[in-house]
Order: C-alpha cells, then sequence, then structure tokens
C-alpha cells in the first residue's frame, strides 16, 4: 500500500485541510512507524479519488481545447462590420479630396465593339462633354475626319473640314443618329461613375449593404460591399443610349473603396423591372487630378444567358477641369 501512496504523483491537495498529501503521509509515518491498516488505506482512497478528479479535469480541459481547435476560426477580414451606406459614402469621400462636382471632361478615348457579331473595329475618339449631355468628337472613318456633335440644337455631324453640316434629326440619318446617342451614353456613364458616392447618395429606396464576391470572367472573383436601389435616370447602350428609371446594384471594392461594378434594369412607372438589362465593369483605375478614374469601361447586355459582351471603352487621356462653354459644342464653332 505505501508503494501505491508513493506513486500518487504529482503533488495533491486534500481539501478538509489545504496540505499536500505527501507531507501529510511524512507526519503520519514519523508518528506511527506501524500506521494501522485502516489509517493508511484512508488517504490512498483520498488520493485515487483526488487524482481521478485532476484527471478527470484535466481530460475535460484537452478535449475542450481539441473542439476550440476544430471550429472554423473567423478570418481577420470577416470581422470588419459591413459599413452602413453613409459609412460607405463616407469612406469613398475620403480617397476622392474636393468633392467637387464633376460635369465636364476633354478626353481621347478608344471605343472597341466586344459582341461575337462585332468587327471590333477601334475608334479613336477626340471628345468633349458637358452636362446636361452636350457632346462633340473628332474621329476618322474611312480615311476621312469626321465629327458628330450635340448642342443646343440637337444633333449634327460634318463629314470633311469643308463640307455642309447636317442636321441628324432627319430621318435618313437614323443610323449616325443612333450611334452619337450610344456614344452619349458612354459619356455620361464615364463621368457619372468617376464620383460614386453621388451615385450612392442618389440610390431611392436602398437596401441594406451586403458582402459580395463579384465573379470577373471564369475564374476571378473580387471582395465587395453590394448594394440595390433605383436611380430616377440611367442611359442604356443597348437602347440608343436612352435613359429610364433603373432597378440597379452597385459593387464597391471591400479593399480600394473603388466602384467596380454596376448593373442597371430599366423599370417601368410601376416599378415593375425589364427581363433584360446591363451591366458596367469599371477596371485599370488611374489617379487623375486627385480622384481614382477607372481607365477601362466594359459594358454587357444581361439575360438569361448571363452577361454579353457589347462594347469596351478605353480612357487614353483625360481632363476634367478644362474650360468648356456651351459655344464650344456649337456646331458652327471650328474644332479647337
Amino acid at each position: 500500500m505505501q508503494a501505491h501512496a508513493k506513486s500518487l504523483e504529482p503533488r495533491i491537495v486534500l481539501p478538509q485541510h489545504g496540505y499536500p498529501f505527501d507531507l501529510i503521509a511524512q507526519e503520519s509515518s514519523k508518528r506511527l512507524s506501524h500506521p494501522p491498516k485502516a489509517y493508511t488505506e484512508l488517504f490512498c482512497f483520498h488520493a485515487v479519488i483526488l487524482y481521478d478528479m485532476r484527471t478527470a479535469i484535466l481530460a475535460t480541459l484537452l478535449t475542450s481545447t481539441i473542439l476550440s481547435a476544430q471550429q472554423p476560426v473567423e478570418n481577420e477580414q470577416d470581422a470588419v462590420k459591413t459599413p452602413s451606406l453613409d459609412e460607405m459614402v463616407a469612406n469613398i469621400q475620403r480617397i476622392r479630396p474636393g468633392g467637387s462636382k464633376l460635369d465636364r471632361f476633354k478626353a481621347f478615348l478608344q471605343i472597341t465593339p466586344t459582341g461575337k457579331k462585332d468587327d471590333r473595329i477601334t475608334i479613336l475618339l477626340r471628345i468633349k462633354f458637358l452636362l446636361p449631355g452636350m457632346i462633340r468628337y473628332l474621329t476618322t472613318e474611312t480615311g476621312q475626319e469626321i465629327q458628330r456633335g450635340w448642342d443646343q440644337n440637337g444633333p449634327w455631324a460634318r463629314i470633311g473640314k469643308d463640307d455642309d453640316i447636317a442636321d441628324l434629326r432627319e430621318r435618313h440619318y437614323r443610323q449616325d443618329r443612333d450611334q452619337l446617342r450610344r456614344e452619349l451614353a458612354l459619356a455620361r456613364l464615364l463621368l457619372r461613375f468617376m464620383d460614386p458616392a453621388t451615385v450612392l447618395t442618389e440610390l431611392e429606396n436602398p437596401a441594406p449593404i451586403s458582402e459580395d464576391q463579384l465573379k470577373i470572367g471564369r475564374t476571378k472573383a473580387i471582395r465587395a460591399y453590394m448594394v440595390t436601389g433605383q436611380l430616377a435616370t440611367y442611359p442604356f447602350y443597348s437602347d440608343t443610349g436612352n435613359t429610364h428609371p433603373a432597378k440597379v446594384g452597385v459593387w464597391i471594392d471591400v479593399t480600394s473603396k473603388r466602384l467596380i461594378a454596376v448593373s442597371a434594369y430599366p423599370i417601368d412607372k410601376s416599378g415593375k423591372q425589364a427581363a433584360a438589362g446591363e451591366f458596367l465593369l469599371l477596371s485599370k483605375h488611374k489617379t487623375r487630378a486627385g480622384i481614382q478614374i477607372p481607365s477601362q469601361l466594359d459594358v454587357y447586355s444581361l439575360g438569361p444567358q448571363g452577361r454579353t459582351p457589347m462594347v469596351r471603352m478605353e480612357l487614353a487621356s483625360l481632363e476634367l477641369t478644362t474650360p468648356l462653354t456651351v459655344k464650344d459644342f456649337d456646331r458652327a464653332t471650328p474644332w479647337r
């Protein structure tokens, strides 16, 4: 029995006295050269119980540690609270100094049709744009210099430097007029989404912000905040640039706070959403005049088959503070 008691280590504290068991046993052996059997068995009985209790506690702690280790550990990024709409607007405004309203630009653009049936011929445009909807651009088609524009009197065009100005409101100029409307829609989209904070504040009936993995292509996905709502006007490229009230989804990159995508579906007066819509992807952001500007816009149609490419606009150069007046868009004013 002594050998059995001696093996009960580490030192165990008896709750009745608060003394280590081996010290009590030593004191007992000093006083009793031959301790009674019952006395020794009593100590061994307490020691076994306490040893078993300690073993059980250690086993419980070990089990709970293993179980907790098996639980999925929350990613540090996932722990970040999803912001409210006001907080997101404030975050975007921090990366856009000044916050002045954008209403004009002068740029050099490349526009390439990307549909399966398109020839994918890139058109180069020197373009001026002024809200609410005046546009003028200079390009070359089939070796000829062409100007198109939209001034206070409507759409117009000039082929060559000395030719007469054509009024595109006439019926037989429908193809030219539709092309101009589409390019006007692209200019509006570019300018509007240079200022994502304003877009978010213009949302009507916004839903709570959620987190999403925005799929780009077949393999790439971007972690983004997504909010849906309505915009009073949205220019639809596929509808020859006509504007409609729209149900939109807006994606903001979680890391960069940049607006990276927009989906839009026309809605009628009753609020019913159309089956077909458009998807706008904004990428290759660059800093211009202290503002993060997307230098590439890809427009897709949205339907039962998902996204279908329509057109790509690439921004080669951009001026946002260039002085522009209504007169600069007048068809009688020479290009300058």
